[in-house]
C-alpha cells in the first residue's frame, strides 16, 4: 500500500466523496446498505432490516439499486461487483483505501452507469505524493457480457493534484450533472487559496474543461456534501495557517458556481442535512469532545444561520460519520461502539426534539470505517412521485395498462417506445407483437417533468409465451345418442386443456389431452372444443372440431399414402378415425386388405402399377339407432422411380495433372437421395475404389498418376423410393508417345473417350514448345484415328503434348494426361562439300542449325586467315572464289554458350 503522507487529520480529509445524481432518477437507489462482514441493512419497508448480503471484508460496499429495491451494482476497494454479488471482469482495481465509491446512471442511459472514486496515478512508493490522488471514474454496461457487466472505460482520470475532497451534483431538469472537487493550487502557488473545480456530466460525457471557483481562502477541503435539493454544498477546509473550520455555500446548478460562503463553525466536522435540507447538523469528530450542533437553513441570510446553532448532543459516546437514510433519519457511526449505530430520530425537529440517541440500532458484527454514501439527491423530498405502475406478467396475446395517476400539469415519457400505444401518456396500453417461446422480461422507464425536475420510476412487465392450438382428433361424424367417443390432442408436459362440447356430454378427462363425450340427438352444428394453457396460465387460440350428429353417417375418407413406389407396394397401412361401436367393412380395387377387416385400420398390398381405389362404409348402432355410411373414395398411384444418375464428364485438370475432375447430373435432382458415393478403378479392371461422398454435383479427385493409366470414374445413390441407382461409367484418356531423335520423329496414341450420349466429334493436338508460355492447338484428328505419327522433334528442344476431346452436340471437353519430351539436338556437321553445281552437297549444310538460329561461323584458310564469315548462318555457304583444299571453321552457338571447332575439305 501506498504510504499516506499526512497527519491524522488528513486521513479523514482525503477523500471524502459526495455524489448528488440526476434527480430523475431518485427512488430506492439507497434501498440498500452493504456494511461489510457480509451483512447490511434493507431499507425497503421503512425502518431498516438486518440482512445477509454483501462481501465478507472487513469494510462497507457501495451499492445502487433499482426501483424494486434490488441491487443492480456495487463496488469496494476490492473491485466492482454485478447484480449477483460476483466480480465483473476486469473489475478489479488499485483505489485509494480511504476513497468513498459513488454509483450513478449515465444520463438519459438505461443500462451505463459511472463510478467515481480517487485512485493513484502513480503506485510506486518512492514517488507517491498528494499529486498522485486523482479523481477518476469507470463506466459499466450492466448488460454486457449476457447480463454479468462490462467494462467499457476503467480508470479515467477526471483531474489530478487532488487537495481535498469532490462531490457530484446534477441540474434537474435537463439531467446534467456537475462534478465538484477541489485541487491543490495553494501547493503549487503558496497564495493559501485552492480552487473547485466544477465539471459538466451530459449523455455526451464528461467535459474536459473545468468551471472555476474560489469560495473562500483555504488549504484543503474534505467532506463535501449537497443538500438534498442539490442547492447548498458544505464542506471542512483548512485554511493558512492551520485548521479553519466548517462552510457552507449555495451552489448555481445553471452556471456550476459556489458563492456566497460562510463560516459554520470552527470546530466542526462530520456534516449532513436533512430530507428537507433545512437542518444541517454538525459533529465535533475532529476534537473528540461528543457533541452535535444542529444549524437551521430555512433563512438564506448567514447572520440568521449562524444564530440558528443549538447543541443538540452532548453525552457519553462519541459520535462519527453520519448519513441519510431512505427512511428520513440520520445514523452515525461510533467510535467507542463500532457494533451499534447512533440514529437521529427526527431530523426535521428543531433543537433536542430531533432525538439522538446512541446505541440505537445493535449490529451482528463490526462496522469498520464508515457508513456507505450514496447520492444526495437519492434522498430528498419532491413534490410529484412518478408512477409506472407495478410490475406485471402478461400473455403474449394480451394487453395491459401500464402507469397511475395523470396529472396535466405534467409531461410523461416511455424508454424504450416497443410496444406501448403511446410513449407520450401516463397511462400507453402495452400490446406485444412479436412471438416468443420462453419469457421474456422487459424493463420500462417512465420519465416525468413537472418544469423544473424530471423524475423516474420503473417497472419489468413479463411477457408470457402463449401455447400453439392443438389439433384434436376424433370422429366428426356420429350417430345419435352413441357413448364414449375419443378425443384426444397431442399433450405437453405441464400443460392444462380446457375442454367443452356442444350437443353432447364430456364424459371425463377435462384438463387433459384425452376425453371422452356422449352425443344426444340429431345435430348438424355440434362442436367439441378445446383451449390449450401453458405452465404460465396463458391459453393458446381454441381449436374447434365440428361433428355432425345424423344417422346418415358421413365417414371421413381413408388417411394414408396416396403416391406410392412399386418397391414399396406392400403392407400400407389406411386408417380412419374409431368411434366407439362402428364396424367398418373395407372396399378396395387393385389391391389386397392382408389385415384388419372389421376394424379402423388395415394392412394392403397394392397389384401393379397404375391408379387404384380405397374406401370404407361404418355401421354404427345404438340402443335405438342404427346409422350407416360410406366414405368417399381414396385414389392411390402407384408409380416406378425413374430417377437417373448420369455421369457427364471426366477430365485431367489443366492446372495439375495429378488431378481428375469428374462432373455428374440428375434426371431429378429433387427425388435424388444421399448419400452420393463416387468410385473410381484403372480402366479395364472389375474392382471400384471409394473416392468420396460429395455434396454436389462435381468433384475433384486429386493425388491420381495419370501417366500411368487411364481411369473410370462412375457415381452411386438413391432414388426418392429408397432404390439404389447407378451413373454410366467415364474414363481419363491416357496419352502416350514414342520418339526416335534420329529420325526426327513423335509419334503419339491415346485410348479413346467413352460415356458422351453422341460420342466424340474430333481430337485436338496441342503442344507446347520451349519457352512458349501455353499449349497451343496444332493439329486436328478424326475420332476414329487414335494414332498421330505426323509430328517432328526438330520443333523445338523441349515439347509438351495433351489430347482434347471434343463432345459431339455438347459442350464438354476432356483433356488428357501431359506428355512432356526433351531432345539434345547436337549440330551434325559434315567435313567435306563439293560445290560443282551438280546440286549435290553443293553446300555446307550443318543439321539442326535452324535450331541455332543466334550464331556465328568463321571460315579459316590453313594459313589461320578468316576467309568468310556470317551470324545467322542459314547453310548457304559454297566456299565460293575459294579452291579447293582444307579450311577450318568455328561455330559459335548463342543459345548454349557453346563453340564448336573443325575442319571441312572442299573438293571440286
Amino acid at each position: 500500500m501506498l504510504p499516506l503522507k499526512l497527519i491524522a487529520r488528513k486521513v479523514y480529509l482525503l477523500i471524502t466523496l459526495v455524489l448528488l445524481a440526476v434527480p430523475g432518477y431518485a427512488q430506492n437507489e439507497a434501498t440498500i446498505w452493504y456494511l461489510g462482514n457480509g451483512y447490511g441493512l434493507d431499507f425497503k419497508q421503512g425502518s431498516p432490516e438486518i440482512i445477509n448480503a454483501g462481501t465478507e471484508e472487513g469494510f462497507s460496499t457501495y451499492t445502487y439499486s433499482n426501483t424494486a429495491g434490488q441491487v443492480l451494482l456495487s463496488a469496494n476497494q476490492q473491485g466492482i461487483f454485478n447484480k449477483n454479488n460476483i466480480l465483473i471482469s476486469n473489475g478489479s482495481w488499485n483505489i485509494n483505501s480511504q476513497s468513498e465509491i459513488y454509483i450513478i446512471r449515465k444520463p438519459t442511459s438505461r443500462t451505463l452507469f459511472y463510478i467515481f472514486y480517487v485512485g493513484y496515478i502513480s503506485v510506486s512508493s518512492e514517488q507517491y505524493s498528494e499529486a498522485n490522488n486523482a479523481v477518476m471514474y469507470t463506466l459499466v454496461d450492466i448488460t454486457g457480457n449476457n447480463g454479468s457487466g462490462a467494462i467499457l472505460e476503467k480508470d479515467k482520470v477526471i483531474y489530478s493534484n487532488l487537495h481535498g475532497s469532490f462531490t457530484v451534483s446534477a441540474l434537474c431538469a435537463n439531467n446534467t450533472y456537475w462534478l465538484v472537487g477541489e485541487t491543490n493550487t495553494n501547493v503549487q502557488t503558496e497564495i493559501g487559496t485552492d480552487l473547485f473545480l466544477a465539471y459538466k456530466i451530459t449523455p455526451d460525457g464528461i467535459a474536459t474543461t473545468p468551471v472555476r471557483s474560489e469560495p473562500v481562502s483555504i488549504g484543503n477541503s474534505s467532506d463535501l456534501k449537497f443538500s438534498p435539493q442539490g442547492d447548498k454544498i458544505v464542506f471542512g477546509y483548512d485554511g493558512n495557517p492551520g485548521y479553519e473550520g466548517t462552510g457552507i455555500a449555495d451552489f448555481n446548478p445553471e452556471t456550476g458556481k459556489l458563492a456566497k460562503s460562510f463560516r459554520l463553525e470552527a470546530r466542526g466536522w462530520e456534516a449532513e442535512f436533512s430530507t428537507s435540507g433545512k437542518k444541517l447538523y454538525l459533529n465535533d469528530l475532529y476534537q473528540n469532545t461528543r457533541k452535535m450542533w444542529q444549524f437551521d437553513l430555512s433563512s438564506t441570510d448567514a447572520s440568521e444561520i449562524l444564530a440558528s446553532k443549538i447543541l443538540v448532543y452532548s453525552g457519553s459516546i462519541n459520535l462519527g460519520f453520519s448519513q441519510l437514510a431512505p427512511d428520513g433519519k440520520i445514523y452515525l457511526t461510533q467510535p467507542d461502539n463500532n457494533t451499534a449505530l447512533a440514529v437521529i430520530n427526527y431530523p426535521e425537529r428543531a433543537g433536542i426534539a430531533c432525538a439522538v440517541i446512541p446505541n440505537a440500532l445493535v449490529l451482528p458484527k463490526e462496522i469498520t470505517g464508515h457508513l456507505p454514501t450514496f447520492a444526495a439527491n437519492f434522498l430528498a423530498e419532491y413534490s410529484f412521485k412518478p408512477n409506472a405502475g407495478p410490475d406485471q406478467a402478461v400473455c403474449q396475446n394480451q394487453s395491459v395498462t401500464l402507469g397511475g395517476t395523470n396529472n396535466q400539469q405534467y409531461t410523461y415519457r416511455w424508454e424504450p417506445t416497443n410496444y406501448l400505444s403511446d410513449p407520450t401518456s401516463p397511462t400507453p396500453v402495452f400490446q406485444y407483437a412479436d412471438t416468443i417461446t420462453k419469457k421474456l422480461d422487459l424493463n420500462y422507464i417512465l420519465y416525468v417533468n413537472d418544469g423544473n425536475c424530471e423524475r423516474v420510476d420503473e417497472v419489468v412487465i413479463s411477457v408470457l409465451p402463449v401455447p400453439e392450438k392443438s389439433l384434436i382428433k376424433g370422429s366428426q361424424s356420429v350417430c345419435p345418442g352413441v357413448e364414449l367417443v375419443d378425443y384426444t390432442v397431442v399433450t405437453q408436459p405441464g400443460y392444462r386443456y380446457q375442454w367443452s362440447v356442444v350437443g353432447g356430454q364430456l364424459v371425463s378427462g377435462q384438463g387433459s389431452g384425452a376425453i371422452k363425450v356422449t352425443w344426444g340427438p340429431t345435430n348438424p352444428r355440434a362442436q367439441v372444443k378445446v383451449t390449450v394453457l401453458n405452465e404460465f396460465g396463458c391459453a393458446s387460440i381454441a381449436t374447434i372440431l365440428p361433428v355432425r350428429i345424423n344417422v346418415e353417417l358421413k365417414p371421413e375418407t381413408p388417411q394414408g399414402l396416396e403416391l406410392i413406389c412399386l418397391n414399396q407396394s406392400a403392407k400400407n397401412q389406411y386408417t380412419v378415425i374409431y368411434t366407439t361401436g362402428s364396424v367398418y367393412t373395407w372396399g378396395i380395387k387393385g389391391g389386397l386388405i392382408t389385415t384388419g377387416q372389421g376394424t379402423n385400420s388395415v394392412s394392403v398390398d397394392w397389384l401393379g402399377l397404375g391408379e387404384h381405389k380405397i374406401w370404407i362404409q361404418e355401421k354404427s348402432t345404438t340402443v335405438d339407432t342404427v346409422c350407416f355410411g360410406v366414405s368417399d373414395t381414396l385414389r392411390v398411384n402407384v408409380f416406378k422411380d425413374n430417377t437417373a444418375l448420369v455421369m457427364q464428364n471426366v477430365s485431367v485438370s489443366l492446372a495439375d495433372e495429378k488431378q481428375v475432375e469428374i462432373t455428374w447430373t440428375s434426371s431429378d435432382a429433387d427425388r435424388l437421395q444421399g448419400p452420393l458415393t463416387l468410385q473410381r478403378r484403372p480402366l479395364g479392371t472389375a474392382t471400384w475404389t471409394f473416392v468420396s461422398n460429395p455434396n454436389n454435383f462435381t468433384f475433384t479427385d486429386s493425388g491420381i498418376n495419370t501417366d500411368a493409366g487411364s481411369y473410370e470414374y462412375q457415381v452411386s445413390g438413391f432414388n426418392g423410393c429408397n432404390e439404389p441407382i447407378t451413373s454410366n461409367p467415364h474414363h481419363t484418356i491416357q496419352l502416350k508417345a514414342e520418339a526416335l531423335e534420329n529420325k526426327a520423329k513423335i509419334t503419339l496414341t491415346w485410348n479413346g473417350y467413352d460415356g458422351w450420349p453422341d460420342g466424340v466429334e474430333r481430337y485436338e493436338i496441342w503442344r507446347q514448345l520451349d519457352e512458349e508460355a501455353d499449349l497451343k492447338q496444332v493439329v486436328q484428328v478424326n475420332p476414329s484415328n487414335l494414332t498421330f505419327a505426323e509430328l517432328s522433334s526438330t520443333a523445338g528442344f523441349t515439347h509438351q503434348y495433351r489430347i482434347k476431346a471434343i463432345a459431339r452436340n455438347s459442350t464438354f471437353i476432356s483433356w488428357s494426361n501431359p506428355i512432356n519430351l526433351s531432345f539434345s539436338h547436337v549440330p551434325i556437321i559434315p567435313n567435306i562439300i563439293t560445290p560443282n553445281g551438280d546440286g549435290r552437297n553443293d553446300f555446307f549444310t550443318i543439321r539442326y542449325i535452324e535450331l541455332y538460329p543466334d550464331n556465328q561461323i568463321t571460315i579459316y584458310n590453313r594459313w589461320g586467315q578468316p576467309v568468310w564469315q556470317k551470324d545467322r548462318y542459314d547453310n548457304s555457304w559454297s566456299a565460293a572464289d575459294l579452291t579447293i583444299g582444307t579450311y577450318y571453321y568455328t561455330l559459335l552457338l548463342r543459345k548454349t554458350g557453346k563453340q564448336i571447332k573443325g575442319w571441312i575439305e572442299v573438293v571440286r
